[in-house]
């Protein structure tokens, strides 16, 4: 009977053990589900935030780009339309007619003083234009010649006469009396006139040095 009731107990243990073993495996079973569900799911949480990261990055990036692209200084010109070019042509064609008919309005009026002190005078630049050799006019009374620079400069612009442009009409008027020789007998004389004070230290100090060669004449032109 006690064999019996030992057998029994036996049994029971080994049953309750085998319940026991069975619980545990499913519920390390169930815990491998639930542990590999957390990590698919932070797996994929994770990849989600880095290719969240890596487009904001790339945003950035991009961003940054357009704005260094954008601040670069570029040295490109405008380009300008058919018919501002035309326009522009035209203004600039004005401004070189303006300037040639100020020139020899003032070149007029210097040869219609000349005429009232008695010179008999040519006016070279208006019959030869741009075959003038630099001189604007001939003037010549009594055995005297003189050749003459006209310049109707406005004062207030930057321009300026200095002694390199004297220099040149000196060599012009040179080249004038070599190819006219029989003008040698004359006295020569070169003047430079100027309607406004025009020229700068330079162009005075050569003159003052060189007074056998070249004068100047500040002559107004009226209003």
């Amino acid at each position: 009977m006690s064999h019996i009731v030992f057998w029994i107990i036996m049994i029971g243990i080994g049953i309750w053990l085998l319940k026991m073993k069975a619980e545990k495996d499913m519920e390390e079973k169930k815990g491998i589900k639930i542990r590999g569900t957390n990590y698919q799911k932070a797996k994929e949480n994770l990849e989600a935030y880095q290719n969240r990261i890596e487009n904001i990055e790339e945003t950035e990036i991009k961003d940054v780009e357009i704005i260094e692209e954008n601040d670069k200084p570029t040295n490109r010109k405008r380009e300008y339309t058919a018919e501002e070019k035309r326009a522009y042509a035209i203004r600039q064609r004005e401004i070189k007619e303006q300037k040639k008919i100020k020139g020899q309005e003032y070149e007029k009026y210097v040869a219609k003083q000349l005429r009232i002190l008695g010179f008999y005078v040519y006016e070279n630049g208006r019959y030869k234009g741009r075959n003038d050799q630099g001189i604007d006019l001939i003037a010549s009374k009594n055995g005297e010649l003189n050749l003459i620079q006209c310049k109707n400069w406005n004062a207030e612009n930057k321009y300026r006469i200095d002694h390199e442009k004297i220099k040149a009409f000196i060599g012009s008027t040179t080249c004038f009396m070599e190819d006219n020789p029989e003008l040698n007998h004359m006295s020569l004389k070169r003047l430079y006139v100027i309607s406004e004070p025009i020229l700068d230290k330079s162009a005075i100090l050569f003159i003052n040095q060189n007074k056998d060669k070249v004068k100047y004449l500040h002559l107004p032109m009226p209003s």
